[in-house]
């Protein structure tokens, strides 16, 4: 029923011409969250949070051997993307993020660590973040 009322655009991953995360399929809005996959055949994949790459990572959406890399928007440089495998995460609830896990990241630990300064909470890693967002939405 659904998928009746909403446009075929949507559905195939674009709203108007508008990108769409390849995980949630909201539309992508705010700049300064998400990240993306290649994969080795070349393949690039959107995401809208960070929370939501690391959700398809942990479902295995893409198996981990056909990922080429994991990149991740820097918070402060919105056009710029780091390696989410060593990019340092702030998890606070005082910055909303699209999925509401709240997660930014950083180039390096120093960077994360002066945001946490006016927006507090925790800083993580890459292994973390899978952990953190594994426990909230797909507890055991």
């Amino acid at each position: 029923m659904l998928l009746e009322v909403w446009p075929a655009t949507l559905i195939a991953g674009e709203d108007r011409g508008r990108p769409t995360c390849d995980y949630c399929r909201m539309i992508i809005t705010e700049k300064e969250y998400g990240g993306k996959i290649k994969t080795a055949k070349g393949k690039t994949l959107i995401f809208d949070a960070t929370e939501c790459m690391a959700a398809f990572v942990i479902k295995a959406m893409v198996k981990a051997a056909e990922i080429q890399s994991l990149c991740s928007i820097h918070f402060n440089k919105p056009g710029r993307m780091l390696n989410a495998t060593t990019a340092c995460y702030l998890h606070s609830n005082s910055m909303m993020s699209p999925m509401a896990i709240n997660l930014s990241a950083y180039q390096t630990r120093s960077e994360a660590e002066k945001m946490r300064q006016k927006h507090p909470g925790e800083l993580l890693n890459w292994t973390q973040v899978l952990n953190h967002v594994k426990e909230k939405w797909f507890p055991e």
